[in-house]
């Protein structure tokens, strides 16, 4: 997808420096110490008619060159990155009007910006309009986003949020782009979705490798965003508890919390995983902030650490779903980790919490330098072992 400079639409070979045409310099977003290229932002208003029916306006295509316009697209992704978001896929469907026949069109350079977002918006209406719907919900401004890296690979991503009509969000009355920088509110924030176009286009239909829709539940409780854009609202559960042990993993290496910490944290995890899986009243259903007040457990008092768990997994994107349910054995399977040698001789399994090295009492050794280990065995396994060693 080509980035085009914003001052004469020369389309730019490397738009990290001056246009070479007319010489502008580039339009940049930082996010999270990264540079962006908008490639499109527009609003529209989604409200209820005389006739009580929902209905929408679509505003005019930002000012790309615009300062607030790029302050907001910073600030509203820099929002939706600390919240905790629901991970998941779109649902196949061929049909013209379907979000993800929308997206390939765009893709493929079949429709503009301007149209993706009417045809989006389309589908909000629609959904918004429904019998059992349209009297619980309220109307608000709808947001689209459309900004990439300078990859030339990279696809970009679409961003759609919906925040109040009355909020800290300022839109001129007549087009409905931002006017000024006011603090954002993230109570402000309705519902919002996220997808990685990149991630799409190589994953569907077939939906396999990491998640590609991101959606984050705020003021409203509804579905209403899920149900619009054909998101399938089944969790996958082990994908999550896979995250949640390498961002445990990787919250305690960068924050040099030791090898036995990490083990304990493992450990009440787990406990508290298996005993969800167990709960008879039905109750299984475990939140990233039980996880993070576990960890906090684990922690003195003092530690800098502490109440940090959340932000650090919605800030490194581990795609962890705001609720799943663990599986008796999902804990398990996700602390394993699984060998081999080159010839698939043998095949072993070990948790994570087994391999030591040579100074540790850990029943697996991970020997320096030497691509081997050295397992510590019962003597039943060692005596049958030893009937086929030889002589």
């Amino acid at each position: 997808m080509d980035i085009t400079c914003l001052e004469c639409g020369n389309v730019l070979d490397d738009p990290t420096v001056a246009c070479d045409k007319c010489g502008a310099s580039p339009h940049v977003v930082v996010l999270d110490k990264q540079s962006y290229f908008p490639i499109g932002a527009v609003t529209a208003n989604l409200e209820k008619n005389d006739s009580r029916a929902f209905d929408y306006r679509l505003g005019e295509a930002w000012d790309l060159k615009n300062e607030v316009t790029s302050e907001f697209i910073a600030r509203i992704e820099k929002k939706f990155s600390r919240k905790n978001k629901f991970h998941n896929f779109l649902d196949s469907d061929k049909n013209p009007s379907s979000i993800p026949t929308i997206l390939k069109k765009y893709i493929n350079k079949n429709n503009e910006f301007i149209e993706l977002s009417r045809a989006i918006i389309e589908k909000l209406k629609y959904n918004a309009n429904n019998e059992s719907r349209v009297a619980q919900l309220q109307g608000g401004s709808v947001v689209f986003i459309h900004y990439k890296s300078a990859e030339p690979e990279d696809l970009g991503k679409l961003l759609i949020v919906m925040v109040d009509k009355q909020s800290a969000y300022d839109f001129d009355s007549d087009k409905l782009t931002p006017t000024r920088l006011n603090p954002i509110n993230t109570d402000a924030l309705r519902q919002a979705a996220m997808f990685d176009l990149t991630l799409f286009e190589a994953s569907y239909p077939e939906n396999k490798g990491d998640s590609y829709v991101h959606f984050l539940q705020g003021k409203s409780k509804s579905d209403f965003f899920k149900d619009s854009l054909g998101c399938r609202h089944d969790s996958d559960n082990k994908r999550s508890i896979q995250q949640l042990f390498s961002a445990i993993d990787i919250f305690a290496s960068k924050n040099s919390l030791g090898r036995v910490l990490r083990d304990t944290i493992d450990n009440e995890v787990r406990s508290l995983l298996e005993k969800k899986s167990k709960d008879k009243n039905g109750n299984k259903s475990v939140k990233i902030e039980d996880i993070s007040n576990i960890i906090d457990k684990c922690l003195t008092d003092s530690h800098k650490c502490k109440g940090t768990f959340v932000d650090f997994v919605n800030l490194n994107g581990f795609q962890i779903d705001p609720q799943f349910e663990p599986t008796p054995k999902a804990a398990e399977s996700a602390l394993t980790i699984e060998v081999a040698d080159n010839d698939n001789n043998f095949k072993l399994k070990i948790m994570r919490g087994a391999i030591g090295d040579e100074n540790s009492n850990k029943p697996v050794i991970l020997t320096d330098n030497k691509c081997e280990i050295v397992i510590k065995l019962s003597q039943a396994n060692y005596d049958e072992l030893k009937r086929y060693r030889g002589s």
